[in-house]
C-alpha cells in the first residue's frame, strides 16, 4: 500500500506495529505495517512493488512520518547496516 493509504489506516488505528526487514534482492530495507491480527502490509509504490530504503534510519524516518508506533527491526540482517 502506498504511503497515503498507510497514513489513513494508521489514523484509523488499524495498525499496531511496524516490522522492518532486509530485502536481499535490493540489499535495502522494507517496511511492513502490522494490524491487530498479525497481518503485514508492505509499503509499496503505485504499481504495488515494495519500496526499499537504503538504511534502517531512512526506513524508520518514513515510519515516523506516518505515525508513532513500535518498530521491530529484523535483527538477522543488521550486519548489512554500516
Amino acid at each position: 500500500m502506498v504511503l497515503s493509504e498507510c497514513r489513513e489506516m494508521f489514523a484509523d488505528r488499524q495498525f499496531q506495529s511496524v516490522h522492518i526487514t532486509h530485502d536481499t534482492l535490493s540489499t535495502g530495507w522494507i517496511i511492513n505495517f502490522r494490524d491487530q491480527n498479525g497481518n503485514e502490509y508492505p509499503v509499496t509504490d503505485i504499481y504495488g512493488i515494495a519500496c526499499s530504503y537504503t538504511t534502517i534510519n531512512s526506513a524508520k524516518s518514513v515510519v515516523q512520518g506516518i505515525g508513532d508506533c513500535p518498530i521491530d527491526v529484523d535483527n538477522t540482517y543488521r550486519y548489512f547496516e554500516k
